[in-house]
């Protein structure tokens, strides 16, 4: 009842989103540009300079990953690890010559003394690591780091631009997209965990329902508009709470995107409750995930294209098919093949539209698809 009261107040003096058309995108043959993280091949993933390059170069939707901080405000990451540090054979954290040994930074973290006694070992989705994780952070604290590259190795480019952005927030990014009217495609990120299973640094629990901070941020920007919204997840419970609250007129519809992992693998809400259905289970009967929740899916790519049936039992269940992550780097490609020739192989294959770190070079090879928008 309090968020249908907060949808009717906020609808009232919002409309920012009304009358914006995607034209030509939504066809079949010219499928959705869905910046995956922003421009992340020419900036820093997830920060607003990323997610504003993405929309300059004729993004459809904008990504963001959203993990929240200890006070609770939902901030766009690809995890709540701000950095990753090594572990040892026992599980410990590795250090050489008194320093944790970084395998990966989207922050700088590890370069602030002030935050050395966050440094923990967690478990998060059933795998142990080890970092400086955003439950530990208030936002006030996040303000004072800076972003950086997440692959400086194969995006060198990008590491120019370390330690000039902030860390952004949802409403940060949405306050972005409704300014330039293009759409978001939040990702809830490790949403049992923080429901139930989160501890803080200090060992106390640190409880989150990201669902409802979702919703908050949403309302509160006024995003109302189900055509300029996507709302995905690896697992099926948070889909499954916005579809009811959608059915019984607490939120808007917005179109929900099942994401899925390989076929073996099971969601991690499901493996949490000991249930075995694997992904491959759930897209056996796309039928049952389009009545019960989901209005698309977002397979990787590679599963498009190697599964001739998929697609199209897809489609005939009345599914939109949003494939994960066309690069442009020669180490996420198949080799021999191009960019361009990949995405080629997409469109004609029918996908609805497609994640990609390089929004500019998608647009630029969709053609006379860009150029009728």
């Amino acid at each position: 009842m309090i968020l249908k009261t907060l949808t009717l107040t906020i609808c009232l003096c919002c409309g920012l989103f009304s009358g914006v058309s995607l034209g030509v995108a939504q066809a079949a043959s010219c499928p959705l540009v869905i910046a995956h993280r922003g421009a992340s091949g020419d900036r820093p993933e997830h920060t607003l300079a990323a997610y504003a390059l993405a929309i300059e170069q004729g993004a459809d939707f904008i990504e963001p990953d959203l993990v929240p901080t200890r006070d609770g405000v939902l901030i766009a990451r690809h995890e709540n690890a701000l950095a990753i540090v090594s572990l040892d054979a026992a599980g410990k954290i590795k250090r050489v010559d008194g320093k944790p040994e970084v395998l990966e930074a989207t922050t700088g973290v590890g370069s602030h003394p002030e935050f050395a006694d966050r440094l923990t070992v967690k478990v998060i989705d059933g795998k142990t690591i080890g970092g400086w994780f955003s439950e530990d952070f208030t936002l006030a604290e996040l303000r004072t780091l800076r972003a950086r590259e997440r692959l400086p190795e194969i995006r060198a480019d990008n590491t120019a631009f370390n330690n000039q952005f902030e860390v952004p927030t949802f409403a940060q990014v949405l306050a972005l997209a409704l300014s330039k009217n293009v759409g978001v495609y939040p990702e809830l990120k490790h949403y049992t965990y923080f429901m139930n299973e989160a501890m803080g640094v200090d060992g106390r629990p640190v409880r989150h329902d990201t669902v409802n901070l979702l919703l908050r941020d949403l309302l509160q920007a006024g995003a109302n508009d189900p055509s300029q919204v996507f709302i995905q997840s690896f697992e099926v419970e948070p889909l499954d709470r916005l579809r009811t609250l959608a059915a019984a007129g607490d939120s808007p519809a917005w179109p929900l995107v099942q994401l899925v992992g390989p076929p073996e693998a099971v969601p991690y809400d499901f493996q949490a409750k000991r249930i075995s259905t694997t992904y491959g289970r759930l897209l056996s009967d796309p039928s049952t995930l389009k009545a019960k929740y989901a209005d698309a899916i977002g397979p990787a790519y590679q599963a498009v294209l190697s599964t001739p049936d998929l697609l199209q039992r897809l489609h005939d269940a009345g599914l939109k098919v949003h494939p994960f992550t066309l690069r442009n780097e020669v180490q996420f490609l198949p080799s021999g093949v191009s960019f361009e020739t990949l995405l080629s192989q997409l469109v004609t294959a029918g996908v609805d539209g497609i994640f990609t770190d390089h929004p500019g070079l998608m647009r630029s090879a969709l053609g006379e698809c860009s150029t009728q928008r």
